[in-house]
């Protein structure tokens, strides 16, 4: 694991909360894997495995919904060959959530196989 590596990695991840953050669904649609499996699971909801479901969800969350003001941070990263995993908190402003987010290498940068986010019990904020 190389520095340039972890500063890849860290920038991708940090283009996926940005493009959450402004509901950029076409932006959102080149960030995921369309040579691999991938599967999403939001907080609260069943995981959705496949390129098409994981792009409906998206479509849902950020096409119905005001786009969250979502915050990343305390992100650790574990890179293994052409993969990695990013573990974070997501701040929300009312609640923090614990994510993961899995990434291949692939052509044209690292791209998500896995979202995934969780609930941490007794981060609720009034």
């Amino acid at each position: 694991m190389t520095k340039t590596q972890l500063t890849d990695v860290l920038a991708a991840n940090e283009v996926f909360y940005e493009t959450v953050r402004t509901g950029d669904l076409p932006r959102m649609a080149g960030l995921w894997s369309r040579h691999r499996p991938v599967s999403c699971t939001h907080p609260n909801r069943p995981t959705l495995f496949g390129y098409e479901a994981v792009m409906e969800s998206w479509h849902v969350v950020l096409g119905t919904y005001e786009p969250p003001d979502i915050v990343p941070h305390d992100a650790e990263i574990i890179i293994t060959g052409k993969t990695a995993l990013v573990l974070c908190c997501e701040d929300l402003g009312h609640v923090e959530l614990m994510a993961s987010n899995s990434y291949a290498l692939e052509p044209g940068g690292w791209k998500l196989l896995n979202h995934q986010a969780a609930h941490i019990p007794g981060s609720e904020r009034i």
